[in-house]
């Protein structure tokens, strides 16, 4: 559980600030010292935030891996076609991965064998290979992102055509010319 956020400084911890950055200037201009003092602080408290800030990003990006891609869920992009790409609506394995790679749904992760076990876990045989992989899931959300375009699409056509003047058409259309004309 993250500390309750304190002010950013007190008024006392700034006049310190100030008299040790410049003791005359805090002297003889007290609020353009305070001032310095105060960026001072701020510039400070960002360079101590840092780390935990980055690590929070980590952790999300790290947390959104782990959803997208749980173990044992985990396909290589070439055997990913084969199992869902037909039934996703795509009919080439290169458009099918250009499209997960475009909605940012592929991700990179050390080699393991059909068990899930990394392949070579200790790196006796060189670097580690990273394959790129997709799952079940993130082929989900590619499709629920395609459909959700195509109807976005659909509505914004069907709402330019109804500004044109379309006037109700009712059953007895001829009989109700008829009259109009007369």
């Amino acid at each position: 559980m993250e500390e309750p956020q304190r002010p950013f400084a007190t008024a006392f911890e700034l006049a310190l600030v100030a008299a040790a950055v410049d003791a005359k200037l805090a002297k003889i201009r007290p609020a353009q010292a305070v001032g310095i003092a105060a960026t001072l602080l701020k510039a400070a408290q960002k360079v101590v935030d840092r780390p935990a800030r980055e690590e929070r990003i980590w952790n999300l990006q790290w947390e959104r891996l782990l959803r997208l891609f749980p173990d044992g869920d985990r396909v290589p992009l070439g055997a990913a076609f084969d199992r869902f790409g037909p039934a996703a609506g795509y009919k080439t394995p290169r458009a099918f991965i250009a499209a997960l790679r475009k909605e940012k749904l592929t991700t990179e992760f050390l080699e393991e064998d059909e068990r899930g076990h990394l392949v070579d876990p200790f790196f006796k045989k060189g670097p580690p290979r990273f394959v790129e992989v997709t799952s079940a899931r993130a082929v989900e959300t590619l499709c629920r992102r395609r459909e959700a375009r195509r109807r976005k699409a659909d509505r914004e056509r069907k709402a330019g055509r109804q500004t044109k003047s379309s006037k109700k058409i009712t059953r007895n259309h001829r009989a109700e010319s008829r009259k109009s004309s007369k």
